[in-house]
């Protein structure tokens, strides 16, 4: 893999890498290209855009997630997508990628023990079909408008937890006001080594008021 792009990338996110994390990111590159041959993972197929176009801008999530150690649920992971790299760089997140279908899934299954990401537990199901469980952040890559999101996360989401999504520059704010109880802040940003922008979404429950607050 080409080190030097992804040093340079994680310099501009301001993360300094440690040897056993790049080495994480040089396997990851090998085994998804070489799944890639048998399984169609991704459609891109070089290392320079895997770097940028999947390491890095899973990444550009770091923006808005806590720095505080917290669980963080990927839906719709596919192959890794943004959960894994985060797993490398935050070993403190308890990362869970959610895929449901069982050739991603293995990939990922295998991915976890051949880095051994102990703060990686993969589940192979629909986000639909998980119950009984809560996130302090809830990711995707997947192309899901908020209302979407919402709509299908949001009984995983912990009461002061977040939703952050990931949209291009064609994203025009005005198209999902209807958040109900939901407010959302934007973090316009772009790929490192690119020009490509990303706007994360972040989205999370507005303050109950009482009737003491609305009185003052």
């Amino acid at each position: 893999m080409q080190r030097e792009i992804l040093i340079e990338g994680l310099k501009h996110l301001g993360i300094s890498p440690a040897e056993p994390q790049l080495k994480a990111f040089d396997i990851y590159c090998e085994e998804l290209l070489r799944w890639n041959r048998t399984y169609n993972l991704t459609a891109i197929t070089n290392e320079r855009d895997i770097i940028n176009k999947h390491f890095l801008d899973s990444l550009l999530y770091l923006l808005a997630i806590p720095r505080t150690r917290c669980s963080l649920c990927d839906v719709g992971s596919g192959a890794g997508f943004p959960g894994v790299p985060i797993a490398i760089i935050r070993p403190d997140i308890l990362v869970t990628p959610v895929e449901s279908s069982r050739k991603r899934a293995a990939f990922l299954y295998y991915l976890r023990q051949k880095l051994a990401l102990n703060n990686l537990e993969i589940v192979n199901k629909r986000i639909e079909d998980m119950q009984d469980r809560t996130f302090d952040v809830i990711t995707t890559r997947a192309l899901f408008s908020p209302e979407e999101l919402i709509r299908k996360t949001c009984r995983l989401l912990s009461p002061k937890g977040v939703l952050i999504l990931s949209q291009g520059q064609g994203y025009k704010e005005g198209r999902d006001n209807n958040l109900g109880q939901f407010s959302r802040d934007i973090i316009e940003t772009y790929i490192p080594n690119t020009n490509i922008k990303r706007i994360l979404i972040i989205i999370q429950r507005q303050p109950v008021q009482t009737v003491t607050d609305q009185l003052h």
